[in-house]
């Protein structure tokens, strides 16, 4: 039984604590948070009793194996690298880091404390995910992609009337790029490589972030175009084009239909499995199984694809002029 401690008392971290308590390998031990009252009514939730408002006491319990970081995005890094000199291990939350340098002295730390580092990435654990992944292997020859996530936030109306939320704050890292983008992002490297060209065309909000855009991944014989926007809701599916194929992915952040379409006849097979419906439990199980010492491989896959994720998000976000305090404090 892995013991976990949380940061942050979000919706998120409460559909993320139930999904790994029904794996039956986990227990909720202990709730961070700067007030006592907000740890004491989402630790009530679950009936934990142990809270803390100091983060150094709280990494250095003995009686936490795994610290879970849900907190706004430009908190991630320092949060992530006192954990793990505390040598404990981390989930934090997508997107890990706000830069490619904070990835490099997270791993690092990790290395040196011989702790395990994850991004709750979930789409990447998912079957239906790994189903695409293996039919993509399979083409001779991809001709083009379309990658669409765009999810309608109830926060943008406040956002256009002057109020300012942290996900859409420059302070905490925020914008649909760092919310939406690194979905597309992940799935894009991890189905078709590095690109060798990137450029993102944004719509930028009186906050200084985006509310969305069209991100294009250059490859050496296609390209793939991603529609991302938290300012409207989409519908439509993800698609990837071979000369004879279409293959067509529904909901990009968590893949429910897969469907291969033959573009001559029409004919259509369905690859897609039932997808669960904790969509979260995946990535919990995954999580225990590499710290069980499996799939050791695929862990530094998804290590250095989230790196490298985090890298392109930096490039597209200085195109259009999104700095955060991270990007001036690394510049000097």
């Amino acid at each position: 039984m892995i013991k976990i401690g949380v940061i942050g008392t979000s919706a998120i971290t409460k559909e993320s604590m139930l999904s790994a308590l029904s794996t039956k390998l986990y227990k909720l031990q202990v709730v961070y948070s700067r007030k006592l009252e907000s740890a004491q009514r989402f630790g009530e939730q679950f009936g934990v009793t142990e809270y803390e408002t100091d983060l150094e006491c709280f990494v250095n319990r003995e009686d936490i194996d795994l610290v879970y970081i849900a907190s706004p995005n430009a908190s991630h890094f320092s949060q992530v690298c006192t954990a793990l000199k505390a040598r404990k291990h981390v989930v934090v939350e997508k997107p890990a880091f706000v830069t490619a340098k904070q990835w490099d002295t997270a791993l690092q730390l990790a290395k040196e404390n011989n702790t395990y580092l994850f991004e709750a990435i979930r789409t990447a654990y998912e079957p239906n995910f790994n189903i695409v992944t293996k039919t993509i292997k399979n083409f001779e020859k991809i001709d083009g992609a379309i990658l669409n996530f765009c999810q309608f936030s109830s926060r943008i109306e406040d956002v256009y009337h002057g109020i300012e939320h942290n996900i859409f704050s420059k302070e905490h890292a925020g914008g649909a790029i760092m919310d939406l983008g690194v979905y597309l992002l992940h799935a894009a490297l991890s189905w078709f490589g590095e690109p060798t060209d990137i450029d993102y065309d944004a719509q930028l909000l009186w906050t200084g972030v985006d509310g969305q855009g069209v991100i294009r991944l250059t490859y050496p014989t296609f390209s793939v175009y991603g529609h991302i926007s938290k300012q409207v809701q989409s519908y439509v599916a993800s698609e990837i084009y071979t000369k004879e194929m279409t293959l067509s992915i529904q909901s990009i952040d968590r893949i429910t239909d897969i469907t291969l379409i033959n573009k001559k006849t029409n004919e259509k097979q369905i690859l897609s499995v039932p997808a669960h419906p904790d969509r979260m439990i995946a990535e919990w199980q995954a999580f225990f199984d590499i710290l069980q010492g499996k799939d050791q491989e695929f862990y530094q896959e998804r290590l250095q694809i989230g790196r490298k994720v985090t890298e392109i998000t930096e490039q597209l976000r200085r195109q259009v002029g999104i700095l955060f305090k991270e990007d001036d404090e690394e510049r000097g």
